[in-house]
């Protein structure tokens, strides 16, 4: 995976350093934890949608958030890795749906900690309906 800055961080994390972040289009595997898109709201049909240039820049720019989740792991012994986290966002822009779909971490603080950074937030709506950006991680001591 390539190891790139995404934007700086939020406020709220201004410490944090970033981490490597792509986005890609893969569908998350069965039984993950983001609702499956049936029913009504804004994640009704997820996956079927259209994303935008901001919408994918924003759900990077999260990412960046999760090097301070990384570096608490540090000072606990944690090792290198990498975690790809599937951010379902519905056709309003509310983050509804959140689940990790590759993780070569194996250390579930980090896990849940990157979780935090995309459950609840409101990204930019996509063009269309309900999507899904997966974002790959990669955690390098530096």
């Amino acid at each position: 995976m390539p190891d790139f800055a995404p934007p700086p961080p939020e406020e709220e994390d201004a410490g944090a350093e970033d981490a490597g972040v792509d986005a890609g289009k893969k569908e998350p595997k069965k039984g993950s934890s983001k609702p499956s898109g049936s029913g009504n709201g804004p994640c009704k049909a997820c996956g079927k949608g259209a994303a935008t240039g901001a919408l994918t820049a924003a759900v990077r720019g999260r990412a960046g958030l999760a090097r301070g989740c990384y570096n608490r792991a540090l000072r606990q012994g944690g090792g290198e890795g990498s975690i790809v986290v599937s951010v379902s966002v519905g056709n309003d822009g509310s983050s509804c749906g959140v689940s990790i779909i590759s993780d070569t971490m194996k250390n579930p603080a980090v896990s849940a900690c990157v979780l935090g950074k995309f459950r609840g937030r409101a990204f930019p709506k996509p063009s269309r309906g309900c999507v899904i950006v997966n974002v790959p991680i990669s955690f390098k001591v530096k």
